[in-house]
């Protein structure tokens, strides 16, 4: 009798557990994941908006260092005799700005391979599309044929053939104007917004005429 008790006794030990302690350990269970879940969102989160904010960042800086390097090529000559010519047809200086202050043309020489070359440039905003959008022709300096079109006429001419050099998908140009009033010293200001971050920044600098 006394080997009965204690085989009944030993049975409730190991009968496991009843409904109400599997359900308390569910539901701890259940908040458990729900905590984990949630700080991997949020580590994700804050890691895609980090990717984001560098990502932006840095694009935006690329352009204003292209456009800043640029700027300063202008009027470089390779032979001395072309210093001071080496700009757009009607072009008053190597640096000549739309009088709506938001394009900017310049030219210069380089070497292409051991051909001399002349390479026209505008850089402009085009408010349609909030970009900046940069125009270039390019021609052998000895090439007398080829016809170099005014000032007015290179930056109207970026908005059928010129490319933009900043991604519309990803940051909207707000702004972009330049100022010579202090010429040779030049002032640069760009205004963009990430369509990624929803962040807005600027960019401000200057350029010095050097050629």
């Amino acid at each position: 009798m006394a080997w009965e008790v204690s085989l009944v006794s030993n049975l409730a030990k190991c009968r496991g557990l009843t409904l109400i302690e599997l359900l308390v350990a569910t539901t701890i269970g259940i908040l458990a994941l729900s905590v984990m879940v949630s700080t991997f969102l949020t580590g994700t989160k804050t890691a895609v908006r980090i990717t984001d904010s560098s990502y932006f960042s840095s694009e935006f800086y690329d352009v204003s260092r292209f456009i800043l390097d640029d700027m300063r090529r202008a009027g470089y000559a390779i032979e001395g005799a072309r210093t001071g010519s080496v700009r757009w047809a009607g072009a008053t200086s190597e640096l000549s700005i739309l009088s709506s202050n938001q394009c900017i043309a310049y030219a210069y020489e380089f070497d292409d391979s051991g051909t001399e070359m002349i390479r026209y440039s505008t850089v402009f905003y085009f408010a349609a599309d909030k970009v900046i959008r940069l125009y270039t022709l390019e021609k052998e300096i000895k090439d007398t044929t080829t016809l170099i079109p005014n000032v007015t006429e290179a930056c109207g001419k970026g908005d059928r053939w010129g490319e933009a050099i900043t991604d519309n998908k990803s940051m909207q140009v707000k702004a972009l104007t330049f100022d010579g009033t202090n010429a040779p010293l030049y002032e640069v200001d760009i205004q963009v917004h990430s369509k990624l971050t929803g962040q807005d920044d600027v960019m401000a600098f200057q350029v010095f005429l050097m050629n």
